[in-house]
């Protein structure tokens, strides 16, 4: 799939000197930036996702863990490992 995009005349430039000090296409290294921009957003998205569950099964059942339940958990695991 091909996609074409306007870019201004420094950024253009910037592009291209990146694309010359890597040894690669600005089109390279402009996918490189938009990969480098979409992963931790996608990331972001299902984080989100997922917390918005948990909330809303909380909500539907009102089960939680309390903060000593996680605390004594916390410390028993710990010192397993030690």
């Amino acid at each position: 799939m091909s996609h074409s995009i306007e870019l201004d005349g420094v950024t253009a430039s910037r592009l291209e000197g990146a694309g010359e000090t890597r040894h690669q296409t600005p089109a390279a290294i402009a996918r490189l930036a938009i990969e480098a921009y979409l992963d931790p957003s996608e990331t972001g998205r299902r984080e989100l996702a997922e917390d918005t569950a948990r909330w809303e099964r909380y909500l539907a059942t009102g089960e939680a863990i309390s903060d000593e339940d996680v605390a004594r958990w916390l410390e028993a695991t710990g010192s397993e490992q030690a």
